[in-house]
């Protein structure tokens, strides 16, 4: 197999967070600080919690906000932004498995697995929120031709699709540099390191 050694930069657009998940309401006073807070249509985010003596760690993907939440009259202390998410979080049906520390929640509705991480300040509260589900787009590549191709500055791959929603922005040729297409254990290519 020959590989062609090149860097492409491909740039994606995380959407704002304009539209929250159905299953999240902040509290009153919490308010989304969009310029700081992101969606992207598939993300994940590791979770660990207590769980019957031990700690369960998750690492749950699909739909996914980073919140950062402002407070509109900061509290005194964090633990007080806190109790204030946790009730509003077990009042709109969430299961709090945390109980102090990073508040980490899980809920089930409509057939939508959602989980949800934060961690609050006297000040603010920073939230991912991942809503379980598959990844929205796939990507099938042909196989690259059995003679390495030319790639030139700026020029797309010949055998790499675009991801959907990506846009080249440049390719920059790297001709000192190779990759080993050996199997593992295997030996490497002549001509290749």
């Amino acid at each position: 197999m020959a590989m062609v050694c090149a860097a492409a930069v491909l740039s994606t657009h995380a959407v704002h967070a304009r539209a929250l998940p159905a299953s999240f309401s902040p509290p009153a006073g919490f308010i989304v600080e969009d310029k700081s807070s992101k969606t992207f249509d598939f993300f994940h985010e590791e979770i660990a919690y207590p769980e019957a003596g031990r700690t369960t760690r998750i690492d749950p993907e699909g739909k996914t906000w980073v919140l950062y939440m402002r407070l509109s009259t900061p509290n005194k202390t964090s633990d007080a932004t806190d109790a204030t998410m946790r009730a509003a979080l077990k009042t709109g049906g969430w299961t709090i498995l945390t109980p102090s520390g990073v508040l980490v929640a899980h809920k089930v509705a409509g057939g939508v697995n959602t989980w949800f991480s934060g961690t609050a300040s006297s000040g603010d509260f920073r939230a991912t929120i991942v809503e379980v589900g598959p990844a929205p787009h796939s990507l099938t590549l042909p196989a690259p031709a059995a003679v390495p191709e030319t790639v030139g500055a700026g020029d797309d791959f010949p055998y790499l699709k675009s991801f959907p929603g990506s846009k080249l922005v440049k390719t920059v040729p790297q001709p000192t540099k190779a990759v080993n297409v050996a199997a593992t254990g295997g030996r490497a290519q002549p001509g290749y390191r």
